[in-house]
């Protein structure tokens, strides 16, 4: 692991003469220094001007707070493109950029306080015109994430956002369970262990083909696409051939005709039906356990958004909630992971070497992003909440299941 530079001040070449920008270096400075606490005033005394200066350029304390928090990202990002140029392969780079974000954040624990509990707690922050810097972050990592897709590192059916939300949120977590709960010192000092938990769901599976790269799969699949889009009637064998990857002469390799695929689609998944009702009738199986947790948790954002809402707003990005009497409530909601993941090591069903409270860091990432990208989505109806709902659960129980040779 490489030394992480610093970044100066002043991030990106800025007009060092102008009033406006020495108002917003002099803020930049005093919250990383005193955090909530910092005043208007010591902000202008520091800049050399008034307070009614101050005021004829940012509308009030959170406006400044924002363009303090975006202009500390902003010369981050320069450090983080400085750092990563050398660097040729994609999954080290995807790997240095979470170091490099739990790094800062674990040497600047103000500017975590900032970033995470007094703007993200505040709704109009992701409206903000400083919050564009946050967006030019989170590309990057999606930029990373899509070429680890198209040099075949990672999976090529991974859905970009879902993933960007579980790194996003796994990072925040961490960061917040260091800080305002205080389960480690240092949020960096978990990489190996994130890496561990949360390479198995991203990387591509060498050792033997999965459903995906089965002909038969692909074509039952593809026929349960197209038979709900266009009706049986009106569907062809071309189309799902073609909807498969295949010649058309293939399917009758596996089945006989049209109608046979038709009944054969209906036969494979009331058969995946009927295995997991003999799951829920025994209750046996921690994975089970563990899938159905998971769900349980997003769908309750789903009945329950004004719930959720707050939960997120007034819990998670509040630092006040660790130290509160909810506090108690809250570890055993999440704990409540511990015993199934402990369950699953002892039967071999998941892999011993994860780390429990790393992958509860995960959940809670991935889902208080995911809600969050939906709530402040303009184009909310065009998301489809259950497909990334399936899309989160398929790449957490990735994560954990052991793979018997």
């Amino acid at each position: 692991m490489t030394s992480i530079p610093s970044h100066g001040q002043n991030g990106r070449e800025r007009n060092k003469d102008s009033k406006k920008d020495k108002i917003l270096q002099a803020a930049v400075d005093i919250f990383r220094e005193k955090g909530k606490k910092t005043t208007i005033s010591e902000i202008g005394k520091r800049a050399g001007v008034t307070d009614s200066i101050i005021y004829h350029y940012y509308e009030n304390k959170d406006d400044l707070l924002f363009h303090s928090a975006g202009e500390q990202l902003r010369g981050l990002i320069d450090v983080l493109k400085s750092h990563l140029e050398g660097w040729t392969d994609p999954l080290d780079r995807f790997r240095e950029f979470m170091f490099l974000q739990l790094h800062y954040h674990d040497k600047n624990p103000n500017y975590t306080n900032l970033t995470i509990f007094e703007c993200r707690a505040k709704e109009h922050f992701f409206r903000h015109e400083a919050f564009a810097y946050f967006r030019e972050w989170t590309v990057y990592m999606r930029e990373i994430i899509a070429e680890c897709m198209d040099r075949a590192i990672f999976r090529n059916d991974l859905h970009i956002p879902v993933v960007r939300d579980a790194v996003f949120g796994l990072l925040d977590m961490e960061s917040i369970h260091s800080l305002a709960a205080g389960e480690i010192s240092e949020a960096h000092q978990d990489m190996d262990d994130i890496m561990t938990l949360i390479l198995p769901m991203l990387v591509r599976e060498e050792s033997k083909p999965d459903a995906d790269s089965d002909k038969s799969a692909r074509i039952l699949r593809a026929a349960e696409a197209i038979f709900a889009e266009k009706g049986f009637d009106c569907t062809t064998t071309l189309d799902i051939a073609r909807r498969a990857g295949v010649a058309e002469g293939t399917l009758y390799e596996y089945f006989k005709n049209k109608e046979d695929l038709l009944f054969s689609t209906l036969g494979h998944r009331l058969s995946d039906h009927s295995a997991i009702f003999k799951e829920i009738g025994s209750r046996q199986s921690p994975l089970w356990r563990l899938k159905q947790m998971i769900q349980h948790h997003f769908f309750i954002y789903l009945s329950q958004p004004e719930f959720m809402k707050i939960f997120i707003f007034d819990g998670i990005f509040n630092k006040r909630f660790y130290k509160s009497t909810a506090r108690k409530s809250y570890a055993s909601y999440v704990n409540a992971f511990y015993p199934i993941l402990d369950q699953g090591k002892k039967d071999g069903s998941i892999r011993p070497e994860i780390n429990n409270r790393i992958f509860k860091n995960l959940f809670m990432g991935i889902m208080s992003h995911m809600i969050l990208r939906w709530y402040f989505k303009s184009d909310d109806t065009r998301i489809d909440k259950f497909f990334e709902i399936n899309e989160a659960v398929n790449l957490l129980m990735r994560a954990v299941v052991r793979v018997h040779s």
